[in-house]
């Protein structure tokens, strides 16, 4: 339907009304001749249709074959707004260079879609192709697909396969990761390591499967001492490197301190919102308010949308910053409260401290809250168990 209207819309056609004593005959005999009418409608015997401008003169005629009268109601089409605007050439050289400068953008790509999975940067793979080639505002005839794909997985070892598929100022590019490349290559080779502690303290168990053990329980360690060696001798004299593997837990002491003040800071989000906005047409920009920025009270959001015409993207964007006025509040805090939020956060902090560690457990702790003039001082100190072990690869050099 929408093709027919516009084919209509283009050649031009016209309302008009019959009447007369016999409106009948008038429709019969033009449905004779095979002109086409459509949106026929009667009122007292008073017709209203649609019929193209080529076919109006011809009803001319069998008006007065049939003793009717004929009236245009209503003009549509291109003729007409050409004829409307014919002294106004400004308008259609417009027109015209609209139409031209569509069409000779649509031969470029505008917009690149990359799907990559999580274990690939996206921003690596949009570099790589445009240093071959493969850009938003390169030109349709310039691109050699298959050479671009063939070059990237070269240039990318961590692709197994990667396609680009065209379609009008559009692209999207697809492509799956290389397993065996995210395999680390240190794993498929023999390693030969030690084990030495992150921390000073006093061991309290060990759990040794590979390699020997160079400290023993109730022993204190000092950080970076060798714990657990990647080497092992044997009775006959011969020697062995291995990958040590072992946990060794101690006893180890940590303390931290965290401040609140008692005069907090805090924002209100206020009512007043200044916004900028621009368009963006092939980088070059023009501003659509002539707003200058806001001083420091204020939080900015930008946010870019490209304008598509008919589901096809052009390489034009409206560009907006958004600035949320916040009113600065200060608000005076007790001894109790600003007490109260320190033991919170440090609660907080001992959940990331036992996430860190290799089944670590605190044994003992001890707060002590100090007042200064402008704040609460909690410090914490904590007795705790936990896997001092970390690998430290031993170069070998072979003579």
């Amino acid at each position: 339907m929408i093709i027919v209207f516009m084919l209509r819309w283009l050649f031009g056609f016209v309302d008009f009304s019959v009447s007369g004593k016999f409106p009948e005959r008038f429709l019969n005999l033009a449905a004779r001749k095979g002109i086409n009418l459509w949106g026929l409608t009667s009122n007292n015997k008073i017709f209203t249709a649609k019929v193209k401008i080529a076919d109006y003169n011809e009803l001319r005629h069998i008006a007065v074959k049939t003793k009717t009268r004929i009236h245009i109601l209503k003009k549509h089409g291109l003729p007409f707004l050409i004829y409307k605007y014919k002294n106004r050439s400004g308008i259609f050289v417009g027109t015209i260079l609209f139409f031209v400068i569509c069409q000779y953008l649509s031969g470029f790509i505008w917009n690149i879609d990359i799907n990559v999975p999580d274990t690939i940067n996206e921003y690596e793979i949009r570099s790589q192709l445009a240093e071959l080639g493969f850009y938003e505002g390169i030109k349709n005839d310039n691109i050699d697909i298959h050479r671009i794909e063939r070059l990237i997985n070269l240039k990318n070892p961590g692709i197994s396969w990667i396609t680009i598929n065209i379609m009008g100022t559009a692209a999207t590019v697809e492509m799956s990761p290389n397993l065996s490349e995210q395999i680390d290559k240190s794993e498929k080779e023999d390693k030969i390591t030690n084990i030495k502690a992150v921390s000073d303290g006093t061991i309290t168990r060990m759990e040794v499967r590979n390699g020997t053990a160079m400290v023993m329980v109730g022993e204190g360690v000092r950080k970076g001492q060798l714990l657990v060696s990647g080497i092992i001798d044997y009775s006959d004299g011969s020697s062995s490197f291995v990958d040590s593997n072992a946990q060794i837990y101690a006893k180890t002491s940590r303390t931290v301190s965290v401040e609140v003040p008692l005069k907090v800071q805090m924002t209100e989000k206020n009512e007043y919102i200044w916004l900028k906005r621009d368009i963006d047409i092939l980088g070059v920009k023009i501003p659509l308010t002539f707003n200058s920025n806001p001083d420091d009270s204020y939080i900015k959001n930008y946010s870019r949308n490209q304008i598509s015409i008919f589901n096809t993207k052009i390489p034009v964007y409206i560009n907006e910053e958004k600035w949320q006025k916040y009113d600065i509040q200060y608000n005076t805090i007790t001894e109790e409260q600003a007490e109260n939020i320190a033991k919170n956060r440090m609660e907080l902090y001992e959940v990331f401290m036992l996430y860190s560690t290799n089944k670590g457990k605190i044994l003992q702790k001890n707060y002590k809250a100090t007042r200064f003039s402008d704040k609460i001082v909690l410090t914490a100190n904590y007795d705790m168990e936990e896997d001092i072990g970390i690998k430290s690869v031993l170069q070998v050099k072979e003579n």
